[in-house]
């Protein structure tokens, strides 16, 4: 005899054993259910891998293998994937039309990358009605989430005032973020901007350049 037999909530344990078990099988059936989540993400994560590799091996007809189910299902990575492919005529019929289609979706879902090449779809009219506006508003949403390419775009939209009011202190602020991120073309437009600069302007948009800071939130356009 243990020194538990006789305890007195042994017989409520028993009594309990079939809502225990039940809640086991419950845990047994969620761990089942995480496991096959986690699975098909993995199998998804190396789908993305695979076509990504392709694409760059100039492989694209295995790139759009992969691709393309993947961005039927909803996947952002596949679908701005799939938009550069109809862009540039990779593996597909070049198709401006369906470059800005996929584009879209995956904008919608705050991919960054699409919603500055969907900013250069309507910037330059591509595939889509030229619309300077739209394509500053989506240069905004990348390059407040740290898109160096779409803060360098949205520099110049604000020196050129191309679908926003010329503004030398925001363009100032986004061409010195992009250079920091590495984009050399930003230091051209500064030069240019410095010589043409009060001493109160640039101090103006560093201190907005200092209080900048990414954002992640998905097709969140700023209005400054």
């Amino acid at each position: 005899m243990l020194w538990f037999d006789n305890s007195p909530w042994i017989g409520r344990r028993i009594k309990e054993t079939p809502m225990k078990l039940y809640l086991s099988k419950q845990y047994r059936l969620a761990f089942v259910a995480c496991v096959a989540v986690f699975v098909t993400a993995l199998a998804l994560a190396q789908d993305i891998g695979a076509g990504i590799k392709a694409f760059r091996n100039c492989d694209y007809t295995t790139a759009l293998r992969n691709f393309g189910p993947l961005a039927k299902q909803g996947d952002s990575k596949a679908q701005c994937a799939l938009g550069l492919a109809y862009k540039a005529g990779k593996g597909v019929n070049k198709n401006h039309a369906t470059a800005v289609q996929w584009f879209g979706k995956s904008a919608k879902q705050g991919n960054s990358a699409a919603q500055t090449e969907l900013g250069y779809m309507y910037m330059f009219g591509q595939g889509v009605k030229r619309n300077p506006k739209n394509a500053a508003a989506w240069f905004r949403c990348a390059a407040e989430a740290g898109h160096s390419k779409a803060q360098l775009s949205l520099g110049i939209a604000y020196i050129l005032g191309q679908g926003v009011q010329p503004n030398d202190v925001l363009a100032y602020k986004w061409l010195t973020l992009a250079k920091i991120a590495g984009q050399e073309k930003a230091a051209e437009g500064l030069t240019v901007l410095e010589s043409s600069m009060t001493a109160a302007q640039i101090a103006k948009a560093k201190k907005l350049i200092n209080g900048w800071s990414p954002k992640t939130a998905p097709d969140q356009r700023a209005s400054k």
